[in-house]
């Protein structure tokens, strides 16, 4: 007989909800790409030629919409490192009770520590690097003003 690896089994709603993500996202942002972004810009461009809005506003309203990204890659950096540290404590990558979009083998012991390791890292510099955007917009604002 042989030791075949455990497996956790593929959460088919999961998948699903991944997919329709994935393309949702990607049908949106082509759409506003195409179609808003040249909108923006006309409208911005025509503002500005007849002195109804400074360069300056233009400016800092971009650093503003720059600085919404801030919470989201925080959000999903602390996400990642509270996986992580379940990873780190159970000794067990995925973590238990985790779902998976495909089967995913079972890693337990010193492989599964290193693992959540590298994702706290991971985690950890994404919010470095949303901090870091946030100082740049701050910094950039306060030129601005």
């Amino acid at each position: 007989m042989t030791d075949l690896p455990e497996m956790i089994p593929a959460d088919p709603r999961l998948r699903r909800n991944a997919l329709l993500i994935l393309l949702g996202g990607t049908l949106i942002g082509s759409a506003f790409i195409v179609w808003v972004l040249p909108q923006i810009q006309d409208v911005l461009l025509n503002a500005r030629a007849t002195g109804q809005v400074s360069a300056r506003a233009i400016c800092l309203g971009f650093v503003g919409v720059v600085a919404m990204l801030v919470a989201p890659v925080s959000i999903a950096g602390l996400s990642v490192i509270r996986t992580a540290k379940l990873t780190v404590d159970s000794a067990q990558f995925p973590a238990p009770g985790a779902k998976v979009i495909r089967d995913t083998r079972i890693l337990r012991g010193s492989r599964a520590v290193a693992l959540g390791r590298v994702q706290r890292i991971l985690g950890a510099l994404l919010v470095a690097c949303a901090l870091a955007l946030l100082a740049l917009c701050t910094y950039a604002a306060i030129l601005l003003l």
